[in-house]
């Protein structure tokens, strides 16, 4: 079901905005993300929905000081959604951004000469359902805004995702507790295993915001 857009819930249907209803004994519904209070208290730091609009270096186009990163930042909509959509910001995606914003305020302040750094919002995830669970890779999140297609996106199922799951966590557990950070070793697998990077360079320090194609 596509493009559908919940007007009410009582304790029996979903009612969506084409008419339609959607029983259900159990249901679980996500509203809407909107970001802190104070973003729309400062003027013009957020939208409407307290997400923050930032450039391709995770700047903020109108106070360069301010960066932000996971899910305070407002991501580009596929240009074919009607309807306004939650994007997912995964904990690997908002690690991609994090290490970008490092590095570009390491490059603005001079400590570093290097290009200036985007996150490429290629991720790989993990997710349990009960005693199976659901691999999936998409590279990247976000379709290209021209063709709309990704470079490549595929997903698995079986119980060995949930394997997979816990023995990373015992990972990357292990990893913060020795301060390890990004290893080169999981840049690495990373690349070769999901053929994924987490930066690109950004061709300038672009003062264009990430555009968001419903506006």
């Amino acid at each position: 079901m596509n493009q559908a857009r919940i007007t009410a819930v009582d304790s029996q249907a979903i009612a969506l905005a084409d008419g339609r209803k959607i029983p259900f004994k159990y249901a679980m519904v996500l509203p809407a993300f909107e970001g802190a209070k104070f973003i729309q208290d400062v003027p013009g730091l957020g939208n409407e929905k307290r997400l923050i609009t930032v450039l391709p270096t995770y700047e903020h186009p109108k106070y360069p000081s301010i960066y932000a990163l996971g899910v305070s930042v407002e991501l580009p909509q596929p240009k074919q959604a009607t309807t306004a959509l939650s994007l997912p910001k995964t904990g690997q995606m908002t690690e991609a951004m994090g290490l970008a914003v490092a590095h570009n305020i390491a490059v603005a302040l001079g400590a570093i000469q290097d290009a200036w750094r985007s996150p490429t919002l290629e991720a790989v995830c993990f997710a349990e359902f009960g005693d199976t669970g659901i691999a999936y890779v998409a590279a990247p999140i976000l379709p290209d805004p021209v063709t709309g297609k990704r470079r490549y996106s595929y997903a698995g199922q079986g119980r060995w995702v949930n394997w997979v799951k816990a023995a990373f966590e015992k990972y990357f557990l292990l990893k913060m507790k020795w301060g390890l950070g990004l290893p080169w070793f999981e840049i690495l697998a990373l690349r070769i295993v999901f053929g994924l990077s987490l930066l690109k360079n950004c061709e300038s320090r672009s003062k264009t915001p990430i555009p968001s194609w419903l506006d």
